[in-house]
This record gives structure tokens, C-alpha cells and sequence, in this order.
């Protein structure tokens, strides 16, 4: 019977003799095909919007013509198939998004195309493959994907993909802590894919990567850090801070902190403060780094004590658009003006400025905030312009 080789197979030491022929050749395919990731533009100043749950329609347009210049495609997750294979799932329509794309190289507009991975209540990664494996997989899956479309759209695929691993509001659900296999399918996956000339992004909620502590915690179950709402036990403890450590950051283009987290740091304290003068404030801390204590998870006590920074050239800052409310002691969800974003940005010196915003989500642009229309692709503008 003939054998058949796959690249989940393909693992030196996994490898039986007879396979080694083809493994070698199919992996050098893979090797050739990632020196031809698609054609793409990152661009110096991001503004990125997030086309929700599913969603690819006209509004997508409308945000690049507002100023978006990244679009993160939402959603899809790495699980295993019905054989116990790695497989790449979205109910996104990929070729609704390649029409999207080619509209907008038709206007001349520049944007990166990004496929988000997770979600709240999503699955984490099976762990049915190493990150390495994983990254061959979502390739391939990228790659047939991308052929599948008509071809006059001119559509080479995702730029990359943006991580969005997040919790579960069922409090016993296992993907209310991140596995160590997460962790390193996310690490080594990333650094694969930021080898093969794609790009990587990342997108935590506030206390997921949180310079105000220095606990690390695999838990997303914990309280916030800020004296508020001590009841409310769905915030991390810089779980994120473990794909930073020891030069992973290195691999991801940029890193959009959700600062509309349920009741966020960031909620706190501009209910209790000067908000533009806040995110100055916490611009310079994440530039500046902090110390993450690993030691008291067994599974990375070895690497002590980390020092992890996100420094203004990878910064973005992620908000909320009219689905929030303006801030004070009662909101969940942070909403932050157009106007105070900008007076932050102008407050920065110039090499201290973040690299942009991002903000959930594209379906809910022109809602009404205050009696004032908001459209935060037309808002903030100035940011791609």
C-alpha cells in the first residue's frame, strides 16, 4: 500500500525511513511556498478594525475608505477534525473578503488583511500538533483557501493572523486558563510564521499583559488588579507576557492592548482621573517594561524573574466604538473618546508616540454616543493619514 506523508507527519525524529524521501521533499515545498508569502504592506501607522463576528460587507469598505488601513478578519480557530487532524475552521467567507480587497487596491488603498484567531468563548488551539506543525497547516489552509477564489480578484491570501485567545463565561470551561500547550503553540507558531515572511499580531485584553503587575498566571479567573469590582473574576495576569519573554516579541508586527476589557485597568482609572494623560502615562510604562515572575508556575519557573516591554514602535491601543458608553464608575466597557486619543498621541514626544489604534468592531460604526455619531475609522483617520 502506498504511504501517504503529511506535514503534521513531518518531524525529523516522528519521521518512519521510508518516509524521509517524500517528507524531505514536502517540507522543502513548504519551505519554498512560505518565500512566497502574499504581497503585502505593513503600514508605519496602524488603524486597525476588526469586521466582527463573522461580518464581511459593505461597512468593511466604508472603514477603508473612513482611514482603516489593517482589516482583522474575524474569526477562526485551530482545532482537531473528526479524524484527530489539525484543521483551520472559520465561518468566514474568504472570498466576500478577497472582493473586499480587491475593491480597495482598485481605489489604490493599501491594507493588510489579517485572519483573527479566537474570540471570547472560542476554542484555545488542540493541541493535536506543535506550533511549527500548526503554522504548516493554517499555511496550506491559507494557501487552498486562496486558490479557491476567483482568480480575477487577484487575492494571494491573509497577510498573517492576529491572536485573540481569550476566555470563557462558562466559569468551568478549560479555556479559562491557558494551557501550556497554548502558550508554545502560540510562541513557536508565531515565530514560524513571522520566518516565512507573514505577519503576526496580538490582541490581550488589559490584564492579559499588564505593566501595573509583575504575577503571571495561566488563570483567567482572577479579580481585577484595580480596587474595583473585587466580585467580577474574569481578568488575567499577563498570560500574554510569556509569548514577550525571552525575545518573542520579536515575532509579532504589532500588539493592540483591548483597553475595553471588562472594568480594565484602563477603566479604572479614567473614571478615576485625567484619561488622556492616562494613556500617556501607560504608553511610557509599557515602553519602559516590566518584571513578570514566572517562577511560581512549574511549567516556566526556570525562567525566573522576565523583564517584557512593548515598546511604541509595536503599541497599539484597542478601543471600543458605540456598542460602550463614556466612562464612570457603573460602565464595563471603556469607551474613550475620538478627541481624548488624540490629545494622548499629541502629548507623546515623537519617539515615545504608540503606533496606532485598532478598535472592535466595524458593524457597530455610526452609533450613537452622547447625541455624536461615532465612526472611529473616520474619527481617527489622522492616525493612517
Amino acid at each position: 500500500s502506498k504511504a501517504t506523508v503529511s506535514v503534521l507527519n513531518c518531524v525529523e525524529e516522528e519521521t518512519l525511513p521510508m518516509h524521509r524521501v517524500a517528507c524531505s521533499i514536502l517540507l522543502a515545498g513548504v519551505g519554498a511556498a512560505a518565500a512566497a508569502a502574499p504581497a503585502h504592506t505593513v503600514p508605519q501607522n496602524v488603524l486597525a478594525a476588526y469586521a466582527g463576528w463573522g461580518y464581511c460587507g459593505e461597512a468593511v469598505s466604508r472603514a477603508i475608505d473612513d482611514g482603516a488601513n489593517v482589516i482583522i478578519w474575524f474569526a477562526s480557530n485551530l482545532n482537531a477534525g473528526d479524524d484527530g487532524q489539525p484543521v483551520v475552521q472559520t465561518g468566514l467567507n474568504v472570498t466576500c473578503a478577497a472582493e473586499v480587497a480587491w475593491r480597495a487596491r482598485l481605489k489604490g488603498q493599501d491594507v493588510l488583511h489579517l485572519l483573527s484567531i479566537g474570540g471570547w468563548d472560542a476554542p484555545h488551539p488542540a493541541p493535536v500538533a506543535n506550533g511549527r506543525q500548526w503554522f504548516g497547516v493554517w499555511q496550506k489552509w491559507n494557501e487552498d483557501a486562496a486558490a479557491a477564489v476567483p482568480a480575477r480578484l487577484g487575492w494571494g491570501g491573509f497577510a498573517g493572523f492576529d491572536w485573540d485567545l481569550e476566555g470563557n463565561d462558562k466559569v468551568s470551561s478549560p479555556w479559562n486558563t491557558f494551557s501550556h500547550s497554548t502558550l508554545e503553540i502560540m510562541k513557536d507558531m508565531s515565530a514560524a510564521a513571522k520566518a516565512a515572511g507573514y505577519v503576526v499580531s496580538m490582541a490581550p485584553p488589559q490584564s492579559y499583559l499588564d505593566p501595573s503587575t509583575g504575577a503571571f498566571s495561566r488563570s483567567l479567573l482572577h479579580p481585577p488588579v484595580d480596587p474595583w469590582y473585587p466580585d467580577f473574576k474574569y481578568q488575567g495576569r499577563n498570560v500574554y507576557a510569556y509569548l514577550l519573554a525571552d525575545g518573542g516579541a520579536d515575532s509579532f508586527e504589532f500588539i493592540s492592548i483591548q483597553l475595553y476589557e471588562s472594568y480594565s485597568g484602563a477603566g479604572y482609572h479614567f473614571a478615576h482621573g485625567d484619561g488622556a494623560q492616562y494613556l500617556k502615562d501607560l504608553s511610557v510604562r509599557y515602553a519602559q517594561g516590566w518584571d513578570v515572575d514566572f517562577a511560581a508556575d512549574p511549567a516556566y519557573a526556570a525562567l525566573g524573574t522576565q523583564r517584557v516591554a512593548v515598546p511604541p514602535s509595536k503599541l497599539v491601543f484597542g478601543l471600543a466604538n458605540g456598542w460602550a458608553t463614556p466612562a464612570s464608575n457603573t460602565t464595563k466597557s471603556l469607551f474613550i473618546w475620538p478627541s481624548t486619543v488624540r490629545a494622548a498621541f499629541d502629548a507623546c514626544a515623537p519617539a515615545a508616540r504608540p503606533r496606532g489604534a485598532m478598535y472592535w468592531d466595524i458593524p457597530d460604526e455610526g452609533r450613537q454616543v452622547a447625541g455624536e455619531t461615532i465612526v472611529l475609522a473616520a474619527n481617527l483617520s489622522w492616525i493612517s493619514h
